[in-house]
């Protein structure tokens, strides 16, 4: 976790960058993925 509250993640297709989002964002992610609202490849 980031000052502030934010989240860092990795950039899987781009090894030298990163992806930051809010700690709001991140929670919405993460109570999406509980729920299953995200379709698997």
């Amino acid at each position: 976790m980031l000052p502030g509250g934010a989240v860092a993640v990795r950039d899987t297709k781009d090894r030298s960058r990163q992806l930051t989002f809010s700690s709001q964002e991140w929670a919405a992610f993460v109570a999406g993925i509980k729920r299953d609202a995200f379709e698997a490849r």
